[in-house]
């Protein structure tokens, strides 16, 4: 984030209301439907229903819910893990989404929402600073139903940043050994069993 703000903003693709006015000019306005991606936001509390009725299509009873449905998001620990994974040989064993799937799983939701943490405040301003007058432009063209700010943000004003060797803890790389051997145990079975 650091790097994106250093560079100026240059790059457009957190500028949502570029996107959509792009879309529209190719598709039509009249053919555009912009939607907040929030569990408030969505029917239901969840993205499937949500996008199915946008169609038309009601399917709350066909979806299950449950943890293997839900949007795995990290905490600063688990996406430290995460990235150290993303930076290894592509593979099933070691897939970031499910490694926070299994987190989620091994240890609960409780107090897990610590991602910010991983920025220092500041930048953080700075960078609602810069998009909140592309979020307005966004939310008048497209969303003008709705409250400003269209992106409304969750994260304190205050608190206290840490660094990645921070939230890692043997318990992180004890997490990250049992997650490993689970999938490698899970697929040495498959391989068996389709070798008969």
């Amino acid at each position: 984030m650091a790097e994106h703000r250093d560079r100026g903003f240059r790059s457009t693709k957190l500028r949502y209301d570029l996107r959509c006015e792009r879309l529209a000019a190719i598709f039509g306005r009249e053919h555009l439907v912009v939607r907040r991606v929030t569990r408030r936001a969505l029917t239901g509390g969840d993205a499937r229903v949500d996008a199915y009725g946008v169609a038309g299509v009601d399917v709350a009873d066909l979806v299950a819910p449950g943890p293997q449905h839900d949007n795995a998001s990290a905490s600063a620990e688990e996406a430290v893990l995460a990235r150290s994974v993303i930076a290894l040989p592509a593979g099933e064993i070691l897939h970031p989404a499910a490694l926070l799937r299994h987190a989620r799983t091994r240890r609960g939701d409780a107090g897990r929402r610590d991602l910010h943490r991983l920025v220092a405040p500041q930048l953080l301003r700075e960078v609602a600073a810069h998009y909140g007058p592309h979020n307005e432009r966004l939310r008048q063209a497209f969303l003008p139903d709705l409250p400003a700010p269209v992106l409304p943000s969750s994260i304190p004003d205050t608190y206290a940043p840490v660094t990645e060797d921070e939230v890692l803890s043997t318990g992180s790389i004890g997490l990250l050994g049992d997650f490993a051997a689970r999938r490698g145990e899970r697929l040495l079975r498959a391989v068996t069993r389709a070798c008969g």
